[in-house]
């Protein structure tokens, strides 16, 4: 593949990426509290002593409205 698909392929990605974390309800100024609590937009699901995760990541979403609130990590089976 060539340098210029390359480089505009990375620029897709990180404009989706950037587009699905503005799209976040982590990131509304309504919902100030998940912050509060001591959300991210990337969290760890895994706790074991300490918060850590290395596997898949999936969208926690709202059941009312069924928006995203945040990216959250977890470790999946071996």
């Amino acid at each position: 593949m060539n340098t210029f698909l390359r480089q505009g392929r990375g620029k897709i990605a990180a404009w989706q990426q950037y587009r699905m974390a503005s799209q976040l309800l982590i990131n509304d100024s309504k919902y100030a509290f998940l912050k509060e609590l001591g959300l991210k937009e990337n969290n760890s699901g895994v706790f074991h002593g300490k918060w850590a995760a290395s596997g898949q990541v999936v969208q926690s979403y709202a059941p009312a409205s069924n928006s995203p609130i945040a990216n959250v990590s977890y470790n999946g089976p071996k």
